[in-house]
C-alpha cells in the first residue's frame, strides 16, 4: 500500500476503531477553544461585508473611484482564497498554537493599519494582512475540532462553526451603517481590537499545542495555478458589471477553466496534493459545497 492509499485509508480506519477518548479534550475547553477562533472568523468576515457600506465615503475622502474601491473586497478575498490552499501544509509543519497566535497578529496588525489609514494604500494594505490572518485562523479551526473534538461532538461544532460564518454576513451591513451613521468608518476596525484581545486571552489559554512531527508538502507549481484559476473568478466575478459581459469576461472565464482544468490534472498525479480533487467525486460533498 502507497503513502497515499495510506493516508486515504487513515480516516476509515480511524471510524471503524471508534473514538479514543485521550486524544480529545473536555468539553468546556474545545468550546473556548473554538469561541476563541471562532471570534477571529467571525472579525475577517464581518470587516469585510461592514467596510462595504463605507465605500461612497471612502471614494469621496481618498478621490478614488468605484473601480478602485473595490479593491478592497477583492484584494481581500483573493489573498484569502491563496492562503486557504497552503492550511495543510502549515498545520503539518507548525504547531497550532503558534498558528493560532500567527492568525491573531496578523489580523490585530492589519486592524490597527486599517484604523489608523489616511490614505487609499495604507487601508489596502491593512485588508490584505487581515485577509492573511483570516487565511491562517479559518482551516485551524476545522482541524482542531476534527482533532481534538469527541466523535460524537463533531457535527454540534462543525455547525456552530458554520452558523458563525453565516451569521456575519448578515450582521456586518448593519454594524457597518450603525458606525457611518453615528461615528465614522475608522471605528469599523476600532470595536474589533476589544474582541481580538479577548480572542488571543482565551486562544493562548486554551488552544492545544497540536504537532504532527513532520514537514508538510507544498507544490509550488499546484500553488500558482490555484492562486491563478481563483483570481480569475474573482476577477471575473468582481468586474462582470463594469465588462457588461463581454469579450474580456468571456476570456477571463475561458482562462479559468483551462488553469483549473490543469490543476486538477496535475494533482491527480501528485503523490502528495495541494487539494485531493478526488473529494469532488463525491456527490453529497460537491453540492454541499
Amino acid at each position: 500500500m502507497t503513502e497515499r492509499e495510506q493516508r486515504r485509508e487513515q480516516p476509515a480506519k480511524a471510524m471503524r476503531e471508534g473514538p479514543q477518548p485521550s486524544r480529545y479534550m473536555s468539553e468546556g475547553r474545545l468550546t473556548i477553544v473554538v469561541v476563541a477562533l471562532a471570534i477571529l472568523t467571525f472579525l475577517g468576515i464581518l470587516s469585510e461585508t461592514s467596510l462595504n457600506i463605507a465605500y461612497s465615503t471612502l471614494m469621496g475622502e481618498f478621490s478614488i473611484s468605484a473601480d478602485v474601491v473595490q479593491w478592497l473586497t477583492t484584494g481581500y478575498l483573493l489573498l484569502l482564497s491563496i492562503a486557504i490552499p497552503t492550511s495543510p501544509f502549515m498545520v503539518r509543519t507548525f504547531p497550532t498554537k503558534g498558528l493560532f497566535v500567527t492568525a491573531v497578529a496578523l489580523f490585530s496588525a492589519g486592524t490597527v493599519v486599517g484604523a489608523l489609514a489616511v490614505n487609499f494604500p495604507m487601508l489596502l494594505t491593512a485588508r490584505l494582512i487581515m485577509a492573511l490572518g483570516t487565511g491562517v485562523s479559518l482551516p485551524l479551526l476545522t482541524n482542531i475540532i476534527l482533532e481534538k473534538a469527541p466523535f460524537d461532538k463533531r457535527g454540534m461544532m462543525l455547525g456552530l462553526v458554520s452558523l458563525v460564518t453565516c451569521a456575519a454576513p448578515a450582521i456586518g451591513p448593519v454594524f457597518g451603517g450603525l458606525v457611518m451613521e453615528f461615528l465614522n468608518w475608522h471605528w469599523i476596525f476600532y470595536t474589533m481590537i476589544p474582541f481580538l484581545l479577548i480572542s488571543l486571552v482565551l486562544g493562548c489559554a486554551t488552544v492545544p499545542d497540536i504537532r504532527h512531527g513532520g514537514k508538510g508538502h507544498l507544490s509550488v507549481p499546484s500553488l500558482v495555478l490555484v492562486a491563478a484559476g481563483l483570481a480569475g473568478i474573482i476577477v471575473a466575478a468582481s468586474f462582470f458589471a463594469q465588462w457588461n459581459g463581454d469579450w474580456r469576461f468571456w476570456t477571463v472565464l475561458v482562462g479559468v477553466i483551462v488553469v483549473l482544468g490543469v490543476f486538477a490534472a496535475v494533482q491527480l498525479k501528485m503523490e502528495h496534493p495541494l487539494v485531493e480533487v478526488r473529494t469532488f467525486a463525491f456527490p453529497g460533498f460537491t453540492l454541499g459545497m
